[in-house]
């Protein structure tokens, strides 16, 4: 699995802000990435976060960007610990 990397600049910025924001008004935590709620709900063995995770892992191009930012988030403890999805 990839690990998150360290990005910066404004657009990474408003790009993580936008997706705290859709998180917050789906109802989850404003202080976690829509990505990571994805892969929290797919860890806790949800089949909505399982399609959910497809597409945003499509949408990222990014194979394993849910569990790698859902892992970042659990490392900072704003996460509960769960096994990975496969």
């Amino acid at each position: 699995m990839p690990p998150v990397e360290r990005q910066e600049g404004w657009l990474h910025e408003t790009l993580s802000g936008g997706s705290r924001f859709l998180n917050g008004l789906t109802g989850g935590d404003g202080a976690v990435t829509f990505s990571a709620r994805c892969g929290d709900m797919a860890a806790a063995g949800r089949p909505w976060g399982v399609t959910l995770v497809r597409c945003v892992d499509w949408l990222n191009r990014q194979h394993g960007h849910c569990e790698a930012v859902r892992l970042w988030h659990v490392d900072h403890g704003l996460l509960p610990e769960r096994p990975p999805f496969l």
